[in-house]
């Protein structure tokens, strides 16, 4: 029995050792990394207000990449499920930039939803907010140009079992006039196959990140798919759960989208702290 014991207690603690030494890898690799996003990477309470807190009491995301070209961007992100408040929260930070400072584009923002349950279920949810945004270009001393504004959101989000559709609307400036119209659109839905495999497919046309996306997750361990982001090409991603609160992931893309055609290569990393 002693020895057994021992014998556990040695196990256990090279797991932890290899765990510890996982995620010290991933903070140090992203500290190093350019950090940037150009991944396709589903965040809808980012884009919707009205997803804000519908399917975690608290969730931290972080999706950097680097794209050849020198073009860097960051999305952080958090929401939590507040009961107090018959609803949810998100904020957030966006930041794309070059590294020659020619161009560079941040997007703070705050949202609001309100959830009202509407079977054992399903779930409806109404949303507002708002997303400041600030946008630099540098083409010289003299020619610097910088620009300020805010847009206001609102948003609506449904959802049943293991699929979940929704919509927003945003502020925009156009002619000198504020106008509103749609700005995002998604459809998402999960299941599972067997004991052992849970399937996902989402859908989404909006201002970031727009694509189309399809994962695979092993015994809620290891997962991988592809996608199509119609800003940045087509892309693989694989990664796995830590433990059933982290999650980490790498992606790949190559697109042609530049000014001058030139086939472009986005290397991303994705981090996720959640909790049920």
């Amino acid at each position: 029995m002693e020895v057994e014991l021992v014998e556990r207690i040695l196990f256990n603690q090279f797991i932890f050792m290899l765990r510890f030494k996982l995620i010290t890898f991933v903070i140090v690799f992203t500290s190093f990394q350019s950090q940037a996003q150009g991944f396709f990477w589903t965040q809808y309470e980012a884009d919707n207000p009205a997803a804000s807190g519908v399917n975690s009491r608290l969730s931290v995301s972080s999706v950097s990449s680097f794209r050849t070209g020198g073009v860097l961007s960051e999305r952080i992100s958090a929401q939590a499920r507040i009961q107090k408040l018959h609803g949810g929260i998100s904020t957030g930070y966006r930041y794309m930039g070059r590294f020659n400072g020619y161009y560079r584009q941040s997007n703070p923002y705050l949202n609001y939803s309100f959830h009202v349950k509407t079977g054992e279920n399903s779930l409806l949810a109404f949303g507002v907010g708002a997303e400041w945004t600030q946008l630099h270009y540098g083409y010289g001393e003299t020619t610097d140009f910088e620009e300020k504004w805010v847009n206001y959101r609102t948003g609506v989000h449904f959802q049943y079992k293991g699929f979940q559709v929704g919509v927003t609307g945003s502020t925009y400036e156009n002619g000198g006039k504020t106008r509103f119209g749609i700005s995002d659109v998604y459809a998402d839905y999960t299941t599972r196959i067997g004991q052992s495999w849970e399937l996902n497919a989402g859908l989404h046309f909006g201002k970031y990140d727009s694509g189309i996306m399809a994962k695979a997750t092993y015994r809620n361990k290891y997962w991988f798919g592809v996608n199509y982001g119609f800003y940045q090409g087509i892309g693989i991603m694989a990664g796995m759960n830590v433990n059933d609160k982290l999650s980490i992931g790498y992606s790949f893309s190559v697109g042609n989208l530049g000014y001058n055609q030139k086939l472009m290569l986005t290397h991303g990393l994705m981090l996720r702290f959640k909790l049920p």
